[in-house]
């Protein structure tokens, strides 16, 4: 996705330089205003496998994400054949879909969201309300 907005910009005669940053890298690099624009894409590696996000003991699940179909199916992705985890994956992502690990919140500038779960989130054009998204309850 990055490649196709730096063609279209440059279309427009405007230069950028991509960088590819793992993501405490970019949280680093955000927080201290080290980039104009940025946009991070929910996964660690080319490895569709998502349990590193949604497992009760995934390393980036900083939401507190715990679900034991998913953890069940997370399991089974690991054996089998293609075809098998093929189909796997379909019931995990019908089960996340199902029973989502988390919400996006969307906000405007000049909008103001007032919700009691998220009674603990930041929200400032000038700070990515995600860095306190763990809070939540």
């Amino acid at each position: 996705m990055g490649e196709q907005l730096k063609a279209a910009l440059e279309q427009a005669g405007i230069t950028r330089k991509l960088e590819r940053l793992d993501y405490g890298s970019l949280l680093r690099k955000v927080e201290l205003g080290g980039c104009q624009l940025w946009f991070m894409g929910f996964g660690v590696s080319e490895n569709p496998n998502p349990a590193v996000l949604v497992a009760t003991d995934g390393e980036y699940n900083l939401f507190g994400y715990s679900n034991s179909m998913a953890d069940l199916l997370l399991t089974e992705i690991e054996s089998g054949t293609a075809e098998q985890r093929k189909t796997v994956c379909t019931r995990l992502w019908q089960e996340l879909a199902e029973n989502p690990p988390f919400a996006v919140l969307y906000q405007g500038q000049r909008e103001i969201a007032v919700n009691i779960r998220g009674a603990k989130l930041v929200f400032s054009p000038l700070r990515p309300f995600t860095a306190d998204i763990y809070q939540l309850t």
